[in-house]
């Protein structure tokens, strides 16, 4: 019985696909529960939050009140007074490294 080369390092190639995919899902992962979400309003920080504790936040600024939604281990700005409402429109952040600003308003949020 013959072996084809081709096939030997196909099989191989797969093989350690499937291997870092499972090292990839199964390894260790930032829980939520470890996040906190860290607010700055005007260049001070705010208040810092763990990310699993679902609550809104009222964040003055400049321009007025930020208001800022956790829930289900995510978060948002749910309401801006700034003109582009850019910052509510950037969504549900959730991973380390996320940040949401609005720059009118003065106000930052990131997850650590």
């Amino acid at each position: 019985m013959s072996f084809n080369p081709k096939v030997i390092g196909a099989i191989l190639a797969a093989s350690i696909a499937v291997t870092v995919l499972i090292i990839f899902l199964a390894g260790p992962r930032e829980d939520a529960t470890d996040a906190l979400v860290h607010i700055t309003a005007e260049g001070t920080e705010y208040a810092v939050v763990p990310l699993d504790e679902d609550r809104t936040i009222n964040v003055p600024g400049p321009l007025g009140t930020t208001v800022v939604e956790i829930r289900d281990g995510r978060v948002r700005v749910l309401d801006s007074p700034c003109p582009n409402k850019t910052c509510v429109s950037q969504g549900w952040a959730e991973a380390e490294g996320d940040t949401i600003i609005c720059l009118p308003n003065r106000v930052s949020i990131t997850v650590k």
